[in-house]
């Protein structure tokens, strides 16, 4: 009887602990969770927020044309390298406001997108820009390519007198190593040659040869840059044997390609 009644009597006094901790621990969560940041849901409010988030716009703005200046090195002053500059923190409520609205127009979009540049990892965002930098350079490398192999040929002539001239021609070259370039197949181009009777023709020829890089310049009146080649090569006359030269003759001549 006697255990029974001190068995009852913990039952009810830890009954009774328990029923009196719930509530502070209760009030310990709430103290503990933050405050929810309401978003503008007045004309003023609205107005007063979006002073607060253009004050920052211009702020964040401001500092990220600084840090994308001197980001790595030191801004030099009067007397010394300055201070870095502090990246300014968005206003309270930017976030939730981003978050909860599905389409921010005007300068609350601005603050939202801005707000996720803000958020970014300045070294992230560095890695992430140089691999962008260096996938579009590669892209653009890959599309112009096989214009860099096309050479346009003109001022050829050889060596020997009579002299024969090769006026215009295209070849395609392929890179070997460094500057020098052996043609991938057989070029095109017209020649003027010494004829028997004293007179000059023009016939057509195909040539095999290396071409060696020379300088890379603007060509006029195209937006692209040029390079300048110095080339070598063996041309075989096509047509008729009227001139006075052989069959085949050595040229040495200028082309440019495209880059």
């Amino acid at each position: 009887m006697c255990f029974n009644r001190i068995t009852w009597a913990a039952a009810i006094t830890l009954t009774t602990v328990v029923g009196a901790a719930s509530p502070a621990l209760s009030q310990t969560r709430d103290e503990k969770s933050p405050p929810p940041v309401s978003v503008p849901n007045t004309p003023e409010d609205e107005q007063a927020r979006l002073h607060e988030l253009r004050v920052w716009i211009h702020a964040y703005t401001d500092w990220k044309k600084w840090f994308d200046k001197w980001k790595g090195k030191r801004e030099p002053g009067l007397f010394g390298p300055r201070e870095r500059r502090t990246k300014p923190d968005p206003p309270v409520w930017l976030s939730e406001y981003c978050r909860v609205t599905p389409v921010p127009d005007g300068d609350f979009a601005i603050g939202c997108e801005l707000f996720a540049d803000w958020g970014e990892d300045p070294v992230a965002a560095a890695i992430k820009e140089r691999i962008r930098s260096e996938r579009a350079n590669r892209e653009a490398q890959t599309r112009t390519q096989w214009w860099s192999r096309i050479h346009i040929d003109a001022l050829w002539m050889t060596p020997q007198v009579p002299a024969s001239y090769g006026v215009i021609g295209v070849h395609v070259a392929l890179k070997v190593a460094g500057r020098l370039h052996l043609f991938g197949a057989p070029g095109a181009m017209i020649l003027n040659l010494p004829a028997r009777d004293g007179t000059r023709e023009w016939k057509p020829a195909t040539d095999l040869g290396l071409s060696y890089k020379l300088v890379d310049f603007d060509l006029p009146g195209h937006t692209r840059m040029a390079t300048l080649h110095l080339n070598f090569a063996k041309a075989w006359v096509v047509g008729s044997r009227s001139s006075v030269v052989d069959s085949s003759i050595d040229l040495i001549g200028f082309s440019f390609t495209f880059k």
